[in-house]
Protein backbone atom coordinates (compact mmCIF):
# COMPACT_ATOMS: atom_id res chain seq x y z
CA UNK A 1 0.00 0.00 0.00
CA UNK A 2 1.22 3.36 -0.80
CA UNK A 3 2.90 5.31 2.26
CA UNK A 4 0.52 8.00 3.60
CA UNK A 5 3.15 10.97 3.18
CA UNK A 6 4.10 9.11 -1.08
CA UNK A 7 0.16 9.60 -1.24
CA UNK A 8 0.21 13.44 -0.60
CA UNK A 9 3.54 14.31 -2.58
CA UNK A 10 2.51 12.78 -5.44
CA UNK A 11 -1.10 14.79 -5.06
CA UNK A 12 0.67 18.20 -4.56
CA UNK A 13 2.64 17.53 -8.06
CA UNK A 14 0.36 16.53 -9.68
CA UNK A 15 -1.42 20.24 -8.28
CA UNK A 16 1.95 22.02 -8.77
CA UNK A 17 2.52 21.18 -12.39
CA UNK A 18 1.13 23.40 -14.82
CA UNK A 19 -0.72 22.45 -17.97
CA UNK A 20 1.28 23.16 -21.42
CA UNK A 21 -1.65 25.05 -22.62
CA UNK A 22 -1.86 28.05 -25.07
CA UNK A 23 0.16 30.37 -22.98
CA UNK A 24 3.36 27.89 -22.77
CA UNK A 25 5.61 29.68 -25.18
CA UNK A 26 9.48 30.53 -23.93
CA UNK A 27 4.90 32.41 -25.01
CA UNK A 28 1.94 30.21 -27.57
CA UNK A 29 1.58 26.51 -28.68
CA UNK A 30 -0.72 25.21 -31.02
CA UNK A 31 -0.13 21.36 -29.89
CA UNK A 32 2.20 19.94 -27.36
CA UNK A 33 4.63 17.84 -28.81
CA UNK A 34 5.98 14.38 -26.06
CA UNK A 35 8.80 14.95 -23.90
CA UNK A 36 10.46 12.18 -25.39
CA UNK A 37 10.32 13.42 -28.84
CA UNK A 38 13.45 15.04 -30.30
CA UNK A 39 13.58 18.68 -30.99
CA UNK A 40 11.30 18.94 -33.85
CA UNK A 41 10.75 22.29 -36.16
CA UNK A 42 7.96 24.34 -34.72
CA UNK A 43 7.62 22.44 -31.38
CA UNK A 44 4.75 23.97 -29.72
CA UNK A 45 5.29 25.71 -26.64
CA UNK A 46 7.88 29.50 -26.23
CA UNK A 47 10.16 31.03 -24.03
CA UNK A 48 8.40 34.25 -24.08
CA UNK A 49 7.29 34.09 -21.25
CA UNK A 50 19.14 61.07 -16.12
CA UNK A 51 19.85 60.69 -12.59
CA UNK A 52 19.95 58.01 -10.30
CA UNK A 53 22.69 55.90 -12.06
CA UNK A 54 25.71 57.76 -11.17
CA UNK A 55 28.01 59.44 -13.99
CA UNK A 56 28.04 58.34 -17.12
CA UNK A 57 31.37 57.43 -18.58
CA UNK A 58 32.45 55.99 -22.20
CA UNK A 59 35.91 55.34 -21.41
CA UNK A 60 37.97 52.81 -22.80
CA UNK A 61 35.12 52.01 -25.44
CA UNK A 62 32.74 50.52 -22.40
CA UNK A 63 29.99 52.06 -20.52
CA UNK A 64 30.82 52.22 -16.89
CA UNK A 65 28.52 53.27 -14.26
CA UNK A 66 30.09 54.63 -11.17
CA UNK A 67 27.58 53.24 -8.93
CA UNK A 68 25.33 49.80 -9.12
CA UNK A 69 22.09 49.62 -9.78
CA UNK A 70 19.24 49.47 -7.43
CA UNK A 71 16.53 46.68 -7.58
CA UNK A 72 15.24 48.42 -4.13
CA UNK A 73 12.71 50.36 -6.31
CA UNK A 74 10.89 47.53 -8.94
CA UNK A 75 8.15 45.67 -7.49
CA UNK A 76 8.66 41.66 -7.62
CA UNK A 77 5.19 40.32 -9.04
CA UNK A 78 3.23 37.55 -8.78
CA UNK A 79 2.20 35.58 -11.65
CA UNK A 80 -1.24 35.49 -11.81
CA UNK A 81 -2.15 32.25 -13.28
CA UNK A 82 -0.20 31.22 -10.59
CA UNK A 83 -0.63 29.82 -6.76
CA UNK A 84 1.34 32.16 -4.35
CA UNK A 85 2.90 30.55 -2.19
CA UNK A 86 4.66 31.17 1.45
CA UNK A 87 8.01 32.45 1.30
CA UNK A 88 10.68 30.29 1.18
CA UNK A 89 13.97 30.61 2.64
CA UNK A 90 16.87 30.86 -0.12
CA UNK A 91 18.29 27.36 -0.51
CA UNK A 92 22.19 27.45 1.66
CA UNK A 93 25.20 28.17 -0.03
CA UNK A 94 27.22 25.21 -1.72
CA UNK A 95 29.01 24.42 1.47
CA UNK A 96 26.27 23.53 3.07
CA UNK A 97 24.60 21.31 -0.04
CA UNK A 98 23.12 18.39 1.03
CA UNK A 99 25.07 15.02 -0.01
CA UNK A 100 24.77 14.33 -3.61
CA UNK A 101 22.91 10.95 -4.97
CA UNK A 102 22.89 8.94 -7.83
CA UNK A 103 20.51 9.53 -10.71
CA UNK A 104 18.46 6.32 -10.47
CA UNK A 105 17.57 7.18 -6.79
CA UNK A 106 16.75 10.64 -7.53
CA UNK A 107 14.49 9.71 -10.07
CA UNK A 108 12.64 7.24 -7.92
CA UNK A 109 12.44 9.59 -5.00
CA UNK A 110 11.30 12.29 -7.02
CA UNK A 111 9.30 11.14 -9.88
CA UNK A 112 8.29 12.96 -12.62
CA UNK A 113 6.03 16.05 -12.30
CA UNK A 114 2.34 15.64 -14.55
CA UNK A 115 0.93 18.15 -16.39
CA UNK A 116 -2.70 19.01 -14.82
CA UNK A 117 -4.41 22.35 -14.21
CA UNK A 118 -2.85 24.64 -12.16
CA UNK A 119 -3.95 24.64 -8.32
CA UNK A 120 -5.18 27.33 -6.31
CA UNK A 121 -3.23 29.87 -4.11
CA UNK A 122 -3.11 27.97 -0.55
CA UNK A 123 -1.14 25.70 1.59
CA UNK A 124 -1.57 23.00 -0.46
CA UNK A 125 -0.03 24.16 -3.42
CA UNK A 126 2.98 26.25 -1.13
CA UNK A 127 6.80 25.17 -2.33
CA UNK A 128 7.51 24.75 1.31
CA UNK A 129 4.72 22.13 1.66
CA UNK A 130 6.60 20.40 -1.05
CA UNK A 131 9.60 20.66 0.44
CA UNK A 132 8.48 19.11 3.37
CA UNK A 133 6.77 16.63 1.67
CA UNK A 134 9.95 15.54 -0.33
CA UNK A 135 12.37 13.69 1.26
CA UNK A 136 16.21 13.65 -0.56
CA UNK A 137 17.61 10.42 -1.59
CA UNK A 138 20.17 8.31 -0.31
CA UNK A 139 23.27 7.77 -1.20
CA UNK A 140 25.22 4.67 -1.02
CA UNK A 141 29.20 5.23 -0.43
CA UNK A 142 30.21 4.80 -3.41
CA UNK A 143 28.20 7.20 -4.98
CA UNK A 144 29.67 9.51 -2.49
CA UNK A 145 33.33 8.53 -3.69
CA UNK A 146 32.66 9.30 -7.07
CA UNK A 147 31.12 12.45 -6.36
CA UNK A 148 33.90 13.15 -4.46
CA UNK A 149 36.55 12.56 -6.86
CA UNK A 150 35.15 15.20 -9.16
CA UNK A 151 36.12 17.71 -6.88
CA UNK A 152 39.35 16.16 -5.72
CA UNK A 153 42.16 18.96 -6.52
CA UNK A 154 44.66 15.73 -7.29
CA UNK A 155 41.75 14.94 -10.14
CA UNK A 156 41.41 18.33 -11.68
CA UNK A 157 43.43 19.74 -14.43
CA UNK A 158 46.52 21.67 -13.61
CA UNK A 159 45.53 24.86 -15.43
CA UNK A 160 41.96 25.75 -16.53
CA UNK A 161 40.05 24.48 -18.96
CA UNK A 162 39.12 26.84 -22.39
CA UNK A 163 35.78 27.12 -21.30
CA UNK A 164 32.62 26.98 -18.50
CA UNK A 165 29.58 26.79 -19.72
CA UNK A 166 26.95 27.41 -17.26
CA UNK A 167 23.52 27.03 -17.41
CA UNK A 168 21.06 28.23 -14.96
CA UNK A 169 17.91 26.14 -16.25
CA UNK A 170 14.92 26.94 -14.12
CA UNK A 171 12.37 24.89 -14.94
CA UNK A 172 9.97 25.70 -11.99
CA UNK A 173 7.37 26.71 -14.44
CA UNK A 174 5.61 25.47 -17.34
CA UNK A 175 8.77 24.58 -19.66
CA UNK A 176 9.93 21.98 -17.11
CA UNK A 177 9.41 18.87 -19.47
CA UNK A 178 11.70 20.79 -21.83
CA UNK A 179 14.66 20.68 -19.71
CA UNK A 180 15.63 16.85 -19.07
CA UNK A 181 15.36 17.32 -23.39
CA UNK A 182 17.79 20.05 -23.56
CA UNK A 183 20.26 18.01 -21.01
CA UNK A 184 20.00 14.83 -22.98
CA UNK A 185 21.11 17.01 -26.25
CA UNK A 186 23.87 18.74 -23.67
CA UNK A 187 25.03 14.94 -23.33
CA UNK A 188 25.34 14.17 -26.96
CA UNK A 189 28.65 15.76 -26.70
CA UNK A 190 29.08 16.33 -23.11
CA UNK A 191 32.04 17.69 -21.47
CA UNK A 192 35.65 17.21 -22.79
CA UNK A 193 39.15 18.65 -22.09
CA UNK A 194 38.57 22.15 -23.23
CA UNK A 195 35.07 22.50 -21.95
CA UNK A 196 33.05 21.92 -18.66
CA UNK A 197 29.62 22.16 -19.11
CA UNK A 198 27.44 22.43 -15.70
CA UNK A 199 23.66 22.93 -15.04
CA UNK A 200 21.73 23.76 -12.25
CA UNK A 201 18.45 21.94 -12.47
CA UNK A 202 15.79 23.01 -11.21
CA UNK A 203 12.45 20.86 -11.60
CA UNK A 204 9.01 20.92 -10.84
CA UNK A 205 8.67 18.65 -7.25
CA UNK A 206 12.03 17.43 -7.48
CA UNK A 207 14.94 19.02 -5.28
CA UNK A 208 17.78 21.24 -7.07
CA UNK A 209 20.41 19.27 -8.77
CA UNK A 210 24.06 20.63 -9.95
CA UNK A 211 25.28 18.36 -12.88
CA UNK A 212 28.54 17.86 -14.78
CA UNK A 213 26.86 17.39 -17.75
CA UNK A 214 29.09 13.87 -19.11
CA UNK A 215 28.77 12.26 -22.85
CA UNK A 216 25.53 9.73 -22.63
CA UNK A 217 23.88 7.85 -25.11
CA UNK A 218 21.46 6.34 -22.18
CA UNK A 219 17.35 7.02 -22.38
CA UNK A 220 17.55 9.14 -19.09
CA UNK A 221 20.19 12.27 -17.77
CA UNK A 222 23.07 10.28 -17.09
CA UNK A 223 25.62 12.88 -16.02
CA UNK A 224 27.01 12.88 -12.57
CA UNK A 225 24.81 14.89 -9.69
CA UNK A 226 27.56 16.85 -7.99
CA UNK A 227 25.33 18.70 -5.47
CA UNK A 228 21.57 18.14 -4.36
CA UNK A 229 19.94 20.95 -2.77
CA UNK A 230 16.17 21.85 -1.75
CA UNK A 231 14.31 23.54 -4.31
CA UNK A 232 16.34 26.68 -4.74
CA UNK A 233 14.09 29.88 -5.78
CA UNK A 234 15.14 30.37 -9.85
CA UNK A 235 13.73 33.92 -9.39
CA UNK A 236 16.56 35.07 -6.98
CA UNK A 237 19.08 36.89 -8.77
CA UNK A 238 21.51 36.05 -5.20
CA UNK A 239 20.79 32.19 -6.31
CA UNK A 240 21.95 33.16 -9.87
CA UNK A 241 25.15 34.54 -8.97
CA UNK A 242 25.71 31.65 -6.04
CA UNK A 243 25.77 29.14 -8.59
CA UNK A 244 28.22 31.24 -10.99
CA UNK A 245 30.37 31.47 -7.92
CA UNK A 246 30.08 27.55 -7.15
CA UNK A 247 30.99 27.11 -10.84
CA UNK A 248 34.32 29.78 -11.10
CA UNK A 249 35.31 27.88 -7.73
CA UNK A 250 35.00 24.27 -8.85
CA UNK A 251 35.55 24.27 -12.79
CA UNK A 252 37.89 27.20 -13.43
CA UNK A 253 38.66 28.45 -17.31
CA UNK A 254 40.34 31.23 -19.44
CA UNK A 255 36.47 31.82 -20.36
CA UNK A 256 32.78 31.58 -18.91
CA UNK A 257 29.49 31.50 -21.11
CA UNK A 258 26.16 32.18 -18.56
CA UNK A 259 22.96 30.98 -20.42
CA UNK A 260 19.62 32.10 -18.33
CA UNK A 261 17.24 29.05 -19.43
CA UNK A 262 13.98 29.81 -18.97
CA UNK A 263 10.50 32.39 -20.07
CA UNK A 264 11.89 35.88 -21.00
CA UNK A 265 10.09 38.84 -21.35
CA UNK A 266 12.38 41.74 -22.68
CA UNK A 267 12.57 43.94 -19.81
CA UNK A 268 9.13 44.41 -18.34
CA UNK A 269 6.04 42.26 -17.82
CA UNK A 270 4.11 41.33 -20.97
CA UNK A 271 0.45 40.91 -19.82
CA UNK A 272 -1.80 38.54 -21.81
CA UNK A 273 -4.50 37.20 -19.95
CA UNK A 274 -3.55 35.22 -16.67
CA UNK A 275 -0.27 34.76 -18.13
CA UNK A 276 2.40 37.79 -17.42
CA UNK A 277 6.16 36.62 -18.02
CA UNK A 278 8.05 39.10 -15.99
CA UNK A 279 11.75 40.41 -17.18
CA UNK A 280 13.61 37.11 -17.01
CA UNK A 281 13.77 33.80 -15.13
CA UNK A 282 10.28 33.83 -13.50
CA UNK A 283 9.84 30.80 -10.35
CA UNK A 284 6.44 29.82 -10.29
CA UNK A 285 6.69 28.38 -7.09
CA UNK A 286 7.93 31.42 -5.10
CA UNK A 287 6.31 34.14 -7.27
CA UNK A 288 9.96 35.87 -7.98
CA UNK A 289 11.71 36.53 -11.25
CA UNK A 290 15.48 38.32 -11.64
CA UNK A 291 14.51 42.01 -12.88
CA UNK A 292 16.32 43.62 -15.87
CA UNK A 293 18.00 45.84 -12.95
CA UNK A 294 19.41 43.13 -10.53
CA UNK A 295 20.67 40.77 -13.54
CA UNK A 296 23.23 44.09 -14.42
CA UNK A 297 23.94 43.88 -10.45
CA UNK A 298 24.21 40.34 -10.39
CA UNK A 299 26.72 40.57 -13.73
CA UNK A 300 28.86 43.49 -12.10
CA UNK A 301 29.31 40.73 -9.30
CA UNK A 302 30.61 38.03 -11.78
CA UNK A 303 32.83 40.91 -12.96
CA UNK A 304 34.33 41.62 -9.68
CA UNK A 305 34.44 37.57 -9.20
CA UNK A 306 36.80 36.55 -12.41
CA UNK A 307 38.54 39.97 -13.00
CA UNK A 308 37.39 40.93 -16.09
CA UNK A 309 33.92 41.04 -18.19
CA UNK A 310 31.80 37.93 -18.37
CA UNK A 311 32.50 36.37 -21.62
CA UNK A 312 29.02 35.35 -23.24
CA UNK A 313 25.69 35.76 -21.32
CA UNK A 314 23.26 34.08 -23.32
CA UNK A 315 19.36 34.18 -23.00
CA UNK A 316 17.74 30.77 -24.12
CA UNK A 317 14.21 32.63 -23.64
CA UNK A 318 11.99 34.93 -25.43
CA UNK A 319 12.35 38.60 -26.25
CA UNK A 320 15.68 39.40 -24.62
CA UNK A 321 17.80 40.91 -27.50
CA UNK A 322 16.90 44.39 -26.30
CA UNK A 323 18.87 47.69 -26.20
CA UNK A 324 17.49 48.42 -22.45
CA UNK A 325 18.64 44.93 -21.40
CA UNK A 326 21.93 44.70 -23.00
CA UNK A 327 22.70 48.67 -21.93
CA UNK A 328 21.86 47.23 -18.27
CA UNK A 329 24.86 44.62 -18.39
CA UNK A 330 27.25 46.31 -20.74
CA UNK A 331 29.53 47.22 -18.60
CA UNK A 332 30.47 44.10 -17.33
CA UNK A 333 29.77 41.68 -20.09
CA UNK A 334 31.49 40.88 -23.45
CA UNK A 335 28.80 39.36 -25.44
CA UNK A 336 25.32 38.65 -25.40
CA UNK A 337 23.32 36.12 -27.27
CA UNK A 338 19.70 36.56 -27.56
CA UNK A 339 16.50 36.29 -29.28
CA UNK A 340 14.34 39.65 -30.65
CA UNK A 341 11.59 37.11 -31.02
CA UNK A 342 9.89 34.94 -28.51
CA UNK A 343 11.38 31.22 -28.37
CA UNK A 344 9.28 27.75 -29.10
CA UNK A 345 9.57 25.57 -26.03
CA UNK A 346 12.26 23.56 -27.05
CA UNK A 347 14.71 26.35 -27.56
CA UNK A 348 18.41 26.22 -28.54
CA UNK A 349 19.30 22.69 -30.18
CA UNK A 350 22.77 21.99 -27.92
CA UNK A 351 23.74 19.08 -29.34
CA UNK A 352 24.48 20.63 -32.83
CA UNK A 353 25.51 24.04 -31.69
CA UNK A 354 28.20 21.89 -29.28
CA UNK A 355 29.06 20.37 -31.76
CA UNK A 356 29.65 23.37 -34.39
CA UNK A 357 31.27 25.21 -32.11
CA UNK A 358 33.86 22.87 -31.05
CA UNK A 359 34.64 21.79 -34.30
CA UNK A 360 35.79 25.67 -34.66
CA UNK A 361 38.98 25.58 -32.21
CA UNK A 362 40.07 28.05 -29.80
CA UNK A 363 37.15 31.14 -29.55
CA UNK A 364 36.39 34.31 -27.66
CA UNK A 365 33.31 33.93 -28.10
CA UNK A 366 32.09 34.65 -31.55
CA UNK A 367 32.40 31.36 -33.04
CA UNK A 368 30.00 30.12 -29.54
CA UNK A 369 27.59 33.07 -30.49
CA UNK A 370 27.71 32.16 -34.37
CA UNK A 371 27.00 28.44 -33.91
CA UNK A 372 24.07 29.18 -31.59
CA UNK A 373 22.63 31.59 -34.12
CA UNK A 374 23.10 29.14 -37.34
CA UNK A 375 22.16 26.28 -35.65
CA UNK A 376 18.89 27.81 -33.40
CA UNK A 377 17.21 29.63 -36.82
CA UNK A 378 17.78 26.53 -38.78
CA UNK A 379 15.82 23.94 -36.70
CA UNK A 380 12.85 26.19 -36.90
CA UNK A 381 10.96 26.71 -39.59
CA UNK A 382 9.50 30.20 -39.24
CA UNK A 383 9.22 32.72 -36.38
CA UNK A 384 12.49 32.96 -35.12
CA UNK A 385 15.69 34.60 -34.84
CA UNK A 386 18.93 35.56 -33.19
CA UNK A 387 21.56 37.34 -32.65
CA UNK A 388 24.72 37.98 -31.28
CA UNK A 389 26.08 41.41 -29.68
CA UNK A 390 29.38 42.77 -28.77
CA UNK A 391 29.04 45.20 -26.33
CA UNK A 392 31.89 46.83 -26.37
CA UNK A 393 30.41 48.51 -29.26
CA UNK A 394 27.45 49.64 -27.61
CA UNK A 395 28.76 53.10 -26.40
CA UNK A 396 29.46 54.09 -30.28
CA UNK A 397 25.42 52.86 -30.99
CA UNK A 398 24.20 54.31 -27.64
CA UNK A 399 25.73 57.90 -28.57
CA UNK A 400 24.37 57.67 -31.74
CA UNK A 401 21.05 56.72 -30.15
CA UNK A 402 21.21 59.76 -28.15
CA UNK A 403 21.47 62.41 -31.30
CA UNK A 404 18.94 60.52 -33.24
CA UNK A 405 16.57 61.04 -29.99
CA UNK A 406 17.14 64.35 -29.62
CA UNK A 407 16.87 64.98 -33.65
CA UNK A 408 13.42 63.11 -32.93
CA UNK A 409 11.91 64.85 -29.88
CA UNK A 410 12.80 68.10 -32.00
CA UNK A 411 10.35 67.34 -35.25
CA UNK A 412 7.56 69.87 -35.47
CA UNK A 413 4.20 68.31 -35.41
CA UNK A 414 3.70 67.17 -38.94
CA UNK A 415 7.46 65.48 -38.87
CA UNK A 416 6.96 63.83 -36.11
CA UNK A 417 3.27 62.01 -37.36
CA UNK A 418 5.13 60.63 -40.41
CA UNK A 419 7.60 59.28 -37.64
CA UNK A 420 5.23 57.86 -35.44
CA UNK A 421 3.67 56.34 -38.79
CA UNK A 422 7.20 54.64 -39.44
CA UNK A 423 7.69 53.72 -36.11
CA UNK A 424 3.79 51.75 -36.41
CA UNK A 425 5.48 50.28 -39.98
CA UNK A 426 8.78 48.97 -37.97
CA UNK A 427 9.51 45.43 -37.39
CA UNK A 428 7.48 44.25 -34.45
CA UNK A 429 7.23 41.23 -32.18
CA UNK A 430 5.26 39.05 -30.00
CA UNK A 431 5.16 41.87 -27.28
CA UNK A 432 4.12 44.86 -29.97
CA UNK A 433 5.59 47.60 -28.20
CA UNK A 434 9.07 46.40 -28.80
CA UNK A 435 10.49 47.28 -32.38
CA UNK A 436 13.76 46.06 -34.37
CA UNK A 437 15.97 49.37 -33.56
CA UNK A 438 17.91 49.08 -37.38
CA UNK A 439 14.58 48.22 -39.09
CA UNK A 440 12.88 51.65 -37.24
CA UNK A 441 15.84 54.11 -38.26
CA UNK A 442 16.41 52.15 -42.36
CA UNK A 443 12.25 53.70 -42.30
CA UNK A 444 13.09 56.84 -40.93
CA UNK A 445 16.02 57.11 -43.12
CA UNK A 446 13.67 57.11 -46.18
CA UNK A 447 10.74 58.22 -45.04
CA UNK A 448 9.38 61.72 -47.10
CA UNK A 449 10.57 65.15 -45.30
CA UNK A 450 14.04 64.28 -44.06
CA UNK A 451 12.93 63.24 -41.20
CA UNK A 452 16.48 62.54 -39.38
CA UNK A 453 20.12 64.12 -40.72
CA UNK A 454 22.21 61.56 -43.06
CA UNK A 455 25.17 62.06 -40.46
CA UNK A 456 22.77 60.66 -37.73
CA UNK A 457 21.61 57.77 -39.79
CA UNK A 458 25.87 56.75 -41.14
CA UNK A 459 26.44 57.26 -37.61
CA UNK A 460 23.79 54.56 -36.38
CA UNK A 461 24.32 52.37 -39.42
CA UNK A 462 27.86 52.03 -38.55
CA UNK A 463 27.38 51.51 -34.82
CA UNK A 464 24.58 49.03 -35.23
CA UNK A 465 27.14 46.67 -38.02
CA UNK A 466 30.05 47.09 -35.77
CA UNK A 467 27.69 45.79 -32.81
CA UNK A 468 26.16 42.76 -34.51
CA UNK A 469 28.54 39.72 -35.15
CA UNK A 470 25.75 37.27 -35.98
CA UNK A 471 22.10 37.67 -36.62
CA UNK A 472 20.07 35.05 -38.66
CA UNK A 473 16.08 35.21 -39.10
CA UNK A 474 13.13 32.95 -40.91
CA UNK A 475 11.98 34.56 -43.80
CA UNK A 476 8.98 36.00 -41.89
CA UNK A 477 11.16 38.10 -39.69
CA UNK A 478 12.72 40.11 -42.34
CA UNK A 479 13.79 43.25 -41.09
CA UNK A 480 15.13 41.72 -38.07
CA UNK A 481 18.75 43.09 -37.48
CA UNK A 482 19.69 42.06 -34.06
CA UNK A 483 18.17 43.88 -31.61
CA UNK A 484 14.67 45.78 -30.62
CA UNK A 485 14.02 48.58 -28.36
CA UNK A 486 10.87 50.06 -26.63
CA UNK A 487 8.52 51.59 -29.24
CA UNK A 488 5.55 52.21 -27.47
CA UNK A 489 2.63 53.55 -29.36
CA UNK A 490 -0.66 54.91 -26.70
CA UNK A 491 -0.73 56.39 -23.63
CA UNK A 492 -1.44 53.42 -21.49
CA UNK A 493 1.84 51.64 -21.67
CA UNK A 494 3.82 54.98 -20.93
CA UNK A 495 1.68 55.34 -17.75
CA UNK A 496 2.67 51.46 -17.00
CA UNK A 497 6.16 51.54 -17.83
CA UNK A 498 7.60 55.00 -18.24
CA UNK A 499 8.59 55.44 -14.47
CA UNK A 500 10.21 52.76 -14.62
CA UNK A 501 11.78 53.02 -18.12
CA UNK A 502 13.51 56.26 -17.36
CA UNK A 503 15.48 54.40 -14.71
CA UNK A 504 17.37 52.11 -17.57
CA UNK A 505 20.99 52.56 -18.62
CA UNK A 506 19.59 52.83 -22.06
CA UNK A 507 16.96 55.78 -21.01
CA UNK A 508 19.30 57.10 -19.01
CA UNK A 509 22.15 57.45 -21.26
CA UNK A 510 20.28 57.84 -24.79
CA UNK A 511 17.70 60.10 -23.78
CA UNK A 512 15.55 57.32 -25.57
CA UNK A 513 12.73 57.86 -23.13
CA UNK A 514 11.95 61.73 -24.05
CA UNK A 515 11.08 60.31 -27.60
CA UNK A 516 9.11 57.37 -26.80
CA UNK A 517 7.08 58.97 -23.92
CA UNK A 518 6.08 61.68 -26.67
CA UNK A 519 5.63 59.23 -28.91
CA UNK A 520 3.10 57.25 -26.97
CA UNK A 521 1.60 60.52 -27.02
CA UNK A 522 1.79 60.94 -23.07
CA UNK A 523 -0.31 64.09 -21.81
CA UNK A 524 1.50 66.80 -22.17
CA UNK A 525 4.32 65.92 -23.96
CA UNK A 526 3.79 66.79 -27.94
CA UNK A 527 3.59 70.70 -27.61
CA UNK A 528 5.28 71.21 -30.73
CA UNK A 529 1.64 69.59 -32.32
Amino acid sequence: MLPLHRFFLIAQCLLLCPALDAMTIRMAPASRPSAAAPLAAGAAASRSGDAGLGARSWDAGRIKLSAPLSSAEVRVHAVPMRAAPQAVPSAPAASAAQPAAAEAAMAAAAPQAAETTPAPAGPESSLGSLQAAAELPQKSPAQEAAAARLFDGAQRPAEPKEWTLMVFLNGHNNLDRFGEINIKQMEKVGSNDRVNIVVQWASLGKPTRRLLVQRSESGQVGSPILETLPAVDMGSADQLYEFIRWAHEHFPAQRYMVDLWDHGAGWHVSKNGAFSPLDISWDDQTGHNITTEQLGDVMRRVQALIGRPLDVLGFDACLMAMGEVVAQVADSVHYVAASEQTEPGAGWPYEKFLRQWLAAGADDGVALIKAITEQYVASYPNNVNFSGLDLAQLPALMAAAQALSAELVGLDGAKFAEASRTATAARRYYSTDYGDFMDFVTKLANAPGALVSAPVVAAMTAAHQALVVANAATPDLRGSNGMSIWLPMNSYLWNKYGARYVGLAWSRLTGWGNFVRRLAGAKGTDSRA
